[in-house]
């Protein structure tokens, strides 16, 4: 299979964090806000079980219109609550998440696996978009930052305009993670933000 050239504009567009949270963001957390819960408070242990693999089940199956096996919608809702912190940070766990639902915080709960989810989806994403580019083809990564330095050059701070390109090539998917934030600030003013960007002229030498 021949190799596909990257497109950076493209890359960069994939990766606005604007375009993500329309994209999935947005999915997510309408799935949740649609999502009725019966009683905010869990009766007992099976209650809550049942509580958990339901909305897992329902979330996956709007995501990705298909069905998860009741074992795997607990392993996973278990998986998430267990990393649950409570408002100063601090673990309190799956069971910690049960007590919750037990006082009557169940939509807390809820929430809890929904931004997981969000997250997850979020994160996969990224990783896919970003993985385009041959993590082992570092003449690519090259050209990748020759070809942003030529239109974004303005966006780089000062310590990283400084590196060669082969330096900046070495963590190109930092740069293109620090463009992403710096885009999420500008866009502010769209009029600031296209002022800085220069069209990208690729430049060939003449034939002597």
């Amino acid at each position: 299979m021949p190799k596909k050239k990257v497109n950076l504009d493209k890359l960069i567009e994939d990766l606005d964090p604007e375009k993500i949270n329309e994209d999935i963001g947005m999915q997510h957390a309408d799935i949740r806000n649609n999502y009725k819960i019966d009683n905010i408070k869990a009766t007992n242990w099976d209650d809550f079980k049942d509580q958990i693999i339901k909305y897992v089940k329902n979330h996956h199956k709007k995501i990705y219109k298909t069905d998860m096996p009741d074992e795997m919608a607990y392993s996973k809702a278990r998986e998430v609550l267990e990393q649950m912190r409570d408002k100063n940070g601090n673990r309190i766990g799956f069971l910690g998440a049960y007590e919750l639902a037990r006082k009557g915080k169940l939509p807390k709960v809820i929430d809890e696996l929904s931004d997981a989810f969000e997250g997850e989806h979020t994160r996969a994403y990224t990783t896919h978009v970003m993985e385009q580019i041959d993590p082992l083809d570092f003449k690519q990564h090259v050209e990748l930052v020759k070809e942003y330095r030529a239109k974004y050059s303005q966006f780089l701070p000062k310590g990283m305009n400084k590196k060669s390109d082969a330096e900046l090539a070495r963590d190109y998917q930092g740069l293109i993670k620090h463009h992403a934030s710096v885009v999420q600030k500008v866009k502010g003013n769209m009029e600031e933000y296209e002022a800085k960007v220069k069209k990208f002229e690729p430049k060939y030498e003449k034939a002597a």
